[in-house]
């Protein structure tokens, strides 16, 4: 069975995950608004797909943010990941400080 993951936030920390992952059998989507931050990571994780919004993921079994060390885009994200992880997903996330 595949395996799949969502990372949200394509740089360098999301691609260093979702290189390790990949490396691993899953199937690798990132979300990142920025349109660089995406092409860098559809060219460092083989494989990958990556879309700008979290509306247009597709289904997966893990979700992880790797956004940057801000509060409040942090905040942001993670509520979004939340209401997305209601419908039947699983999330993996760092605390909130």
């Amino acid at each position: 069975m595949a395996k799949r993951i969502i990372i949200v936030g394509a740089g360098t920390m999301g691609q260093s995950i979702g290189r390790l992952f990949g490396q691993h059998g899953w199937t690798v989507q990132a979300v990142d608004p920025t349109e660089a931050a995406r092409d860098g990571f559809l060219a460092t994780v083989p494989g990958s797909s990556a879309t700008a919004a979290l509306e247009d993921a597709g289904q997966v079994d893990v979700a992880l943010e790797c956004v940057p060390e801000n509060l409040a885009l942090k905040r942001k994200v993670l509520a979004a990941l939340e209401g997305w992880c209601q419908r039947g997903r699983r999330s993996c996330r760092t605390p909130l400080a």
